[in-house]
């Protein structure tokens, strides 16, 4: 069928805007639902398979697998027809990016981003199996991802209801690099096996790859068959381990191991996401923070298309092969043979071959381990004491090994474990735990007189979370460090909090206006707030004698404390006593009774008297001024 030109309209009712690709059983278009006045992905089936009644089957269950889903986090679908010799499917239109986009472009993910996503995801499949829904394709290319994080599951066009016949015997349906061992070996595929591919998805969410590739899909379903699947901490350091082995979990080869359902996962992801909330937990953000410009380098085949606004469909392509044949505008050109692959592989012969030998040689090793099978369980997080008893209580027959190592983690707290959570295993394995020592002791070193800088570096260094509060001195320069809390020389945590006080200089107080006191009032308030106040300056005023006419520096502002502030008084007024004709001596001894301060001019000596005096005798005075005498012989 050609493309479907803008204003086509489907079904007297869906006028064609764009067309944003091409999967491998139909194209998608942005189309205007003219009855309800609302954008919808319009999926139109290719007219090469509207007259096999397998895929025409399969269209429609699509259509009505999603239509009696109605959740959140599953895409809508709103109505389902014929047109001109094909099918269609109107569906919700999701503006955004579909996760494998997502994963392209910023993995690896945060831990607490992947969890957040992951049980969007899983809440979706825990949905659709209530409704005896199984998925079977679940990928990063079937989940759309908001610019608020919100992850909305699309295409149903492999899913199966109950008992439902829309495949071949015999047959593989879904994508390899995300089907389930079961899947991939043609069996039935139950809700275990949309457990398994959300592994897979949480896997390359968290390291940007995903844990089994190979050069053909035939390679690749083997692999989900027979290889373990890697802990993602091996690929990006950082990951906590309980994430490690809830990934790993999903990924148990045999689906009865795999978590019971769907709401068991939930809760075990929940888990995780409440303890890197509640703690903080720096693997939570430790090693991605660069990861834009040190992400790690995906080979992995992807198959959605890139760029902006996608409808709420999968889009399938040749990459799923590791071949780019994007066409620029993120959509993939159709072709027979190629749209088949992506959707089913008859495996037969070799690789059944392949596949019965590794499980039998497996059921014969098997053979020889007489111990009872009992299952490990997720014993991370929990302390050294809970752990042993949940261990013992499982029917391991011997206590576990312990190896205490410094961590940052809290004292007998187990930060790892042997076999991984979840892994069945013979009762009599020996179990090993890691377990936390605490951060261990460092003493606080001497950090007085450095810049500030410096200090908080040298604390920093030693494992120290350092805060800085500022602290008048007037003995340490300003902007370096005076002391820290706890002391220097005391031994504390590795990790722990330690106040590091830096000098903001002199502490500058606000001068006390004194003005109108009298000198000794105004002396005692400014020697409280800290000021030096030195001998007052007089001068003529109608104020009473000793009273403040000014001050600086002035009321109001401020100045360092134990700085000087200086006064002027208003002066006491004395009368000037005659001291003509004296003697140097007398005349002195006369001015100093009557409150002056002397000075001599002229010319000194025993048998000199005084000549002149200034002020002039009888006049009026301040008390403490200076009178002039001069002498002569």
């Amino acid at each position: 069928m050609p493309e479907l030109t803008e204003g086509t309209v489907v079904g007297d009712r869906y006028t064609v805007v764009s067309r944003l690709g091409s999967g491998g059983m139909a194209d998608v278009y942005l189309a205007n639902d003219s009855e309800l006045g609302r954008k919808v992905a319009l999926k139109v089936l290719h007219r090469r398979f509207a007259s096999d009644p397998e895929f025409v089957a399969r269209f429609r269950l699509e259509a009505e697998a999603a239509a009696g889903l109605q959740h959140p986090n599953v895409v809508s679908v709103y109505d389902r027809g014929d047109w001109e010799g094909t099918s269609y499917i109107a569906m919700e239109y999701l503006p955004g990016r579909t996760l494998k986009d997502l994963i392209r472009e910023e993995a690896p993910l945060s831990p607490d981003r992947a969890v957040h996503l992951g049980i969007q995801i899983t809440r979706a499949a825990q949905f659709a199996h209530a409704g005896s829904i199984v998925h079977r394709d679940l990928k990063p290319q079937n989940v759309m991802v908001s610019s608020e994080d919100r992850a909305t599951v699309t295409d149903f066009g492999i899913a199966r209801a109950g008992a439902s016949g829309v495949t071949e015997a015999g047959s593989i349906m879904g994508t390899a690099h995300y089907i389930s061992p079961e899947q991939a070996q043609g069996q039935e595929a139950g809700p275990a096996a949309d457990i398994y591919s959300i592994g897979i998805v949480l896997f390359e969410m968290l390291t940007g790859k995903v844990p089994f590739d190979a050069e053909s899909p035939v390679a690749i379903a083997l692999k989900q068959v027979t290889a373990e699947a890697p802990p993602p901490s091996s690929l990006v350091p950082g990951i906590p381990a309980d994430l490690d082995a809830v990934v790993l979990w999903a990924l148990r080869k045999n689906a009865a191991d795999r978590p019971a359902d769907a709401g068991e996962l939930i809760q075990a992801l929940d888990q995780i996401g409440e303890r890197l909330r509640a703690e903080g937990d720096p693997s939570a953000t430790v090693a991605f923070a660069g990861a834009a410009a040190t992400r790690v380098s995906s080979s992995i085949p992807v198959g959605a298309p890139a760029g902006g606004l996608i409808a709420g469909a999968a889009l399938g392509s040749r990459r799923d092969r590791g071949e780019d044949s994007s066409n620029g505008n993120g959509a993939q050109p159709p072709d027979d043979a190629e749209d088949e692959s992506r959707r089913k592989w008859l495996i037969a012969g070799g690789v059944a071959a392949a596949v019965a030998l590794a499980l039998g040689v497996a059921a014969m090793l098997g053979a020889f381990d007489s111990a009872p099978q009992v299952t490990m369980p997720l014993v991370v997080g929990r302390d050294l004491q809970t752990a042993t008893t949940m261990i013992a209580n499982q029917g391991f027959t011997e206590a576990p090994t312990v190896q205490r190592v410094q961590s940052s983690q809290p004292k007998d707290r187990v930060i790892k474990q042997n076999p991984d959570a979840y892994a069945r295993t013979a009762a009599d394995k020996k179990v090993t735990l890691t377990v936390s020592d605490g951060p261990g002791t460092v003493q606080i070193p001497t950090v007085a007189d450095l810049l500030a800088a410096d200090a908080k570096r040298v604390l920093e260094k030693l494992g120290f979370k350092v805060v800085v509060r500022e602290k008048a001195s007037t003995d340490v320069k300003k902007g370096n460090a005076i002391s820290t809390d706890p002391a220097a020389g005391l031994s504390i945590l590795k990790g722990s909090q330690i106040t590091l006080f830096v000098s903001s200089g002199v502490d500058q107080v606000v001068v006390q206006s004194v003005i109108g006191q009298l000198f000794g009032d105004a002396r005692s308030s400014l020697q409280a707030q800290g000021f030096v106040v030195p001998a007052a300056q007089t001068q003529v005023s109608s104020q009473p004698p000793g009273t403040v006419l000014s001050q600086s520096p002035a009321g109001g502002s401020k100045a360092d404390k134990g700085s000087s502030v200086l006064l002027t008084i208003s002066a006491d007024w004395v009368t000037v006593p005659n001291v003509s004709g004296m003697s140097q001596t007398a005349a002195t001894s006369a001015l100093t009774a009557s409150g002056f301060k002397v000075k001599v001019a002229g010319s000194p000596g025993p048998t000199a008297t005084v000549l002149t005096q200034s002020p002039s005798a009888s006049s009026d005075a301040p008390k403490g001024s200076t009178v002039t005498i001069t002498l002569a012989p």
